[in-house]
């Protein structure tokens, strides 16, 4: 057994409230905004008392973290915010949403899980959103947000609307890599962003100063950021009032970023499963007696507020809170009607077409062109400039950030002259830091403005999957709707550049299987134009994968506008005898053995997928209706491949038009080696799809 002292909760040194400042009775603030205070201040205790016993009845399933206790923060901040401010919250962010003007009955309704819920019972205590009141969001991931708050403070600094971002985290945030991503970046952008640590002194169970190196876990590592250190009573309404005035007013008047440490004490556990016996009992009793409703109700009455009509304001509240339990009780379960809806803009969760649905599909649109008639001839990386640049003249309030993407047109040289033409404010640079960059542009597009963000290469698309698979591709659905996505996340993708296994992975399955994005992987410099001006304007986010090894192609592109439409596969090869679908490299390598096969009197028709969601099953079961047999050839490795779940479609939508079974070429099961010999050993050639499309219809079998 352990004798470390420091785990011995209950002979821990107690971690004693400040005493209140007695100064603050004398603050210049007004009467009215002090009763405001007040009542904002029951509202929030009540609604958290009330949400504690209907879970004690069972009607509150899963869990809650409620901010019993801490409600001085989240009422002084709305007092002095705007009313079209953004707010953004974590887990714990009921206080939050009640203090910006969500009702507490959709509130409550949402804890119970009913559809007059202010997300329809799809989003749960974790996410209580309220976009009309700029509640952005409660983020049940720690940090993230923090990102997100960045992207909605450059969107107001874009727009010159005098809007201010503010950011609420727990003192466990300061230790993820979120955290000193977003500071940074908001001190070099100069954003218009306020961040609030709520220091509650337990990270979750654990002590904070137990696992932190400094002893103010925000407000000492303010500086390393340029930041000014800042402390302040956060179970004091008044003090945090006067603070988030300050700030904000910074923040306003285009003097940057601020970081506030408020001190603050929770009078439960983390959660409703939590019974906080590892704090002392006389550090809990002490915290008690510096309650915020009872310091700022004796204040109250010290400046001559009479005690009755401090009794009138918790009567009204409570009567307020009964209505809200009733109208929340009365709620109906959501159903079927609402499961599916909501995943994308379109309001719906379709990823396909072709669906018994939707029989008919999309069909192909028309490329759209200028009327002269000219072609031009672009490389692939000239393509990606070229398609940007197109759109960026469209729409004035269109940006672009990334690592290196302004002056030194991108590691690949794909956005070479865009800089010149747009400008910094347009075309912005940013540190390593692609949690930054997502949560910046998931935070922009959520606030109107449209986004291109670039991760240099597709690999690193982990190091921020959560800000790309939990946070945006999630959000539209847990909102009930709320927030719309207007943004495309550019990444360089795939093999053939000898880069080795972390720089040269092929994942689009990642992306795919992931409802809410869409996916997109072009294969010629034409397509890369009109897919790219599609992914841009369409409302969902767009995962649009660039592959490296096609960057020098060449090929004829159109003259003027091009604008091409997500979810249409297009036909490149008639054939009558096999299909052959393919995506971005494996095109070109398709193509090439689809010629040879030619030569051998096989007919083999070939498709580039390049969708993957929206995916044209139709197209391509259509083909496969006609030619009888199916072959997919994909970069990825061979485990749970984007052809995995095309060849489970046409076995399970086509099977009685198959002549033989579906085969997929794959890259194997292993990561991509950096020798040319092996790579090239790796990935599907032209003369590997040959020889298996030739061995299987000759009787040989699979691959």
């Amino acid at each position: 057994m352990h004798t470390d002292p420091r785990y011995d909760y209950a002979q821990r040194q107690p971690r004693p409230p400040q005493p209140v400042d007695a100064g603050l009775l004398e603050a210049d603030i007004p009467v009215e905004v002090r009763l405001s205070l007040y009542r904002k201040l029951q509202e929030l205790r009540q609604w958290g008392k009330r949400t504690h016993d209907l879970f004690l009845q069972n009607l509150v399933k899963g869990t809650s973290h409620l901010s019993l206790g801490m409600e001085a923060i989240a009422t002084g901040f709305a007092a002095a915010m705007e009313p079209d401010d953004y707010t953004f919250a974590t887990y714990r962010g009921h206080g939050h949403s009640l203090a910006r003007g969500m009702g507490p009955g959709p509130a409550l309704a949402e804890m119970l899980g009913r559809e007059n819920g202010i997300l329809g019972g799809k989003g749960g205590s974790m996410h209580l959103t309220d976009v009309e009141h700029g509640m952005m969001g409660s983020y049940a991931i720690v940090g993230a947000h923090m990102c997100v708050a960045n992207g909605a403070a450059w969107s107001a600094q874009m727009r010159a609307s005098g809007q201010v971002a503010v950011c609420f985290f727990g003192d466990g945030t300061t230790n993820i890599g979120a955290f000193h991503e977003a500071l940074n970046l908001a001190k070099i952008w100069n954003l218009p962003v306020v961040f609030v640590c709520e220091n509650n002194l337990y990270m979750e169970y654990t002590p904070i100063d137990l696992i932190t190196a400094v002893p103010r876990p925000a407000a000492d590592r303010a500086p390393a950021y340029g930041l000014d250190s800042i402390v302040i009573d956060g179970n004091d309404p008044d003090a945090v009032y006067l603070a988030a005035r300050e700030a904000l007013g910074r923040a306003r008047g285009g003097d940057g970023p601020s970081l506030i440490e408020a001190i603050t004490y929770r009078s439960g556990g983390h959660s409703r499963a939590d019974p906080a016996k590892y704090r002392p009992p006389v550090e809990v009793e002490a915290w008690k007696e510096r309650d915020p409703i009872t310091v700022y109700r004796s204040r109250l009455v010290d400046l001559g507020t009479a005690a009755e009509t401090l009794d009138a304001i918790e009567h009204e509240v409570s009567v307020a809170i009964d209505d809200a339990t009733e109208f929340a009780k009365n709620g109906r379960e959501p159903g079927e009607d609402t499961l599916l809806t909501d995943v994308y803009a379109d309001g719906g969760s379709r990823w396909r077409n072709g669906t018994p649905e939707n029989p008919v599909g999309s069909g192909p649109a028309p490329t759209a062109v200028s009327a002269t008639g000219g072609t031009s001839t672009l490389s692939y990386r000239e393509a990606v400039a070229r398609g940007i640049a197109q759109e960026m003249r469209r729409d004035p309030r269109l940006v672009m950030l990334g690592e290196d993407v302004a002056a030194a047109g991108g590691v690949f040289k794909t956005t070479v002259g865009l800089l010149d033409e747009f400008g910094p404010d347009r075309v912005r640079d940013t540190p390593i830091s692609e949690q930054a960059i997502i949560g910046a542009a998931m935070g922009a597009a959520m606030t109107g403005t449209p986004v291109i963000a670039e991760i240099m290469f597709s690999d690193f698309l982990a190091v921020c999957w959560d800000m790309v698979a939990n946070e945006i591709a999630k959000s539209r659905y847990m909102t009930n709707g709320q927030v719309s996505f207007p943004l495309v996340i550019r990444t360089a993708n795939g093999g053939g550049a000898r880069f080795g296994a972390q720089h040269s992975q092929s994942v689009e399955n990642w992306a795919m299987a992931i409802p809410g994005l869409k996916v997109v992987a072009p294969s010629s410099p034409a397509d890369v134009v009109g897919l790219l001006a599609a992914a841009i304007r369409d409302p969902d986010p767009v995962v649009f994968f660039e592959h490296k090894a096609l960057m020098a192609a060449k090929a004829e592109v159109p003259d003027g506008e091009i604008v091409d439409q997500l979810g249409v596969a297009r036909v490149l090869r008639e054939g009558t005898d096999c299909t052959i679908a393919a995506l971005a490299l494996m095109v070109p390598r398709a193509l090439e053995a689809a010629e040879q096969l030619a030569g051998d009197g096989i007919s083999v028709e070939v498709i580039d997928v390049r969708s993957l969601v929206p995916l044209d099953t139709e197209t391509i079961l259509a083909s496969v209706s006609k030619t009888g047999r199916l072959f997919t050839v994909e970069e990825n490795p061979r485990l749970c491949g984007w052809g995995a779940e095309l060849v489970s479609i046409v076995d399970e939508e086509a099977f009685w038009s198959l002549d033989g079974p579906s085969i997929r070429i794959t890259t194997p099961h292993i990561p991509l080696p950096s020798a040319a010999a092996l790579e090239d050993l790796a990935m599907p050639s032209a003369e590997r799809i040959y020889t298996t499309v030739a061995k299987a219809l000759e009787g040989g079998g699979m691959e």
